[in-house]
């Protein structure tokens, strides 16, 4: 039993890995820019993280749906979870990224911070608040192959995709090789 629970675990903890490294990257290359910019993005990733605990509660159904379907014998259903999973996904993420898109400075203002930050990290969510849908769809993508047991695939794509991000980051960012920054 602890062997299967140990390959199961292992390809998790080493995307969750992953996953916290890229941020701490992401965090020493916003640090270059100056306290303003780090502090803007913190700012920002906790309206962020607030629509993430939303899309890692989908996701846990997912898995749960996902493993039950499976353990049933009933694999075809797993496929009705995630038409349905994405549909839910769409009804809650898209008038999420909409309203924040539009109003980050007013999200932010409630924070009362100073204004350098606050149109900093104006630029930063409305630009970030558009990744919500993908978050969400990486989110069930996850949960689905883990919960039927395929906790390989979500690593290798978060390795994969987490890499594009802190290239797309560094280009951007600094604003290297005709990217604007």
């Amino acid at each position: 039993m602890y062997k299967e629970i140990f390959r199961i675990a292992w390809p998790v903890v080493v995307a969750d890995l992953i996953r916290v490294s890229f941020f701490t990257i992401d965090a020493i290359m916003i640090g270059q820019l100056g306290a303003a910019a780090l502090a803007a993005v913190g700012l920002g990733g906790q309206i962020l993280h607030m629509i993430s605990i939303v899309s890692s509660a989908l996701s846990i159904g997912v898995l749960a749906i996902c493993a039950r379907r499976k353990g049933e014998g009933r694999v075809d259903e797993v496929y009705k979870t995630l038409v349905n999973a994405f549909i839910l996904a769409t009804v809650v993420s898209l008038p999420a990224t909409i309203a924040i898109a539009l109003f980050s400075r007013e999200i932010l203002s409630i924070f009362k911070v100073e204004e350098s930050v606050l149109v900093k990290g104006t630029v930063y969510l409305s630009i970030s608040s558009l990744t919500i849908p993908l978050f969400f769809v990486m989110n069930i993508f996850d949960s689905s192959f883990r919960g039927v047991g395929d906790t390989l695939t979500p690593m290798m794509v978060s390795t994969i995709s987490g890499g594009i991000k802190v290239a797309l980051n560094y280009l951007l960012i600094f604003g290297k090789y005709g990217f604007p920054a």
